[in-house]
């Protein structure tokens, strides 16, 4: 299931399958449609990049979209979660996801309890980071986070750390289940093949140096 499917505003938090797009444009498109979506129902829904080039990108999309956000400039155990009023839409921002991954800090949490109860966050991710273990990190963390929380990552095929999983039979399969040019889909069997690759991949990195963009990364990081 995936953000455009799933209705948020319940307790707990809840881990949904990776969805996929053919391309960045159609990615984009379906983030869209799942902001939409989840601002019907949910207090706040977060974009969360892990390189500043995705989220430089993300700024644009929103832009051009016409979608007022904020950017998340402090670590999130400083923020409180604005609660729905008056049927307004779900208040959404941007932040890079090391804001979010406190590398285990004891206090990694936004404040969402109030007296009226809990409240709602949808954290959309927009790209997979080379190294497994900083999406541990960020699942972790948003784990913590005091909110009735909904995770899950919105992915493109051509992405350069999807892009390797990407093969002939990758795409037949997708396109058995209905994925095409202008549509996203949530595909376990795509999501636990990249999870495998990059937990495989990660064995050959020898740092964790910081870098603008995903393909930086690997070049810095790669034996």
């Amino acid at each position: 299931m995936s953000f455009i499917e799933w209705i948020t505003r319940r307790p707990g938090f809840r881990s949904l399958e990776d969805s996929f797009a053919i391309s960045r444009e159609s990615m984009f498109a379906g983030l869209q449609r799942a902001i939409e979506k989840q601002r019907e129902t949910c207090d706040e829904v977060w974009l969360v990049a892990h390189f500043f080039d995705t989220f430089v990108a993300l700024q644009d999309f929103l832009s051009a979209a016409n979608v007022n956000y904020e950017i998340v400039d402090q670590p999130v155990h400083a923020i409180s979660l604005n609660r729905h009023r008056d049927g307004r839409p779900g208040k959404v921002r941007l932040s890079l996801a090391a804001l979010i991954d406190d590398r285990g800090e004891a206090e990694t949490a936004v404040k969402g309890v109030s007296e009226t109860g809990r409240g709602s966050l949808a954290i959309i991710v927009c790209e997979r980071h080379p190294y497994h273990v900083q999406d541990k990190r960020l699942f972790e963390a948003a784990k913590r986070i005091e909110a009735s929380v909904t995770f899950g990552y919105m992915l493109s095929l051509d992405d350069v750390v999807v892009k390797p999983i990407v093969n002939p039979i990758v795409l037949m399969v997708l396109e058995q289940l209905g994925l095409d040019e202008r549509e996203m889909i949530a595909s376990h069997y795509l999501s636990r093949l990249l999870e495998r690759r990059l937990v495989k991949q990660g064995q050959s990195y020898v740092g964790d140096q910081d870098a603008e963009s995903a393909a930086e990364w690997i070049e810095l990081n790669t034996r």
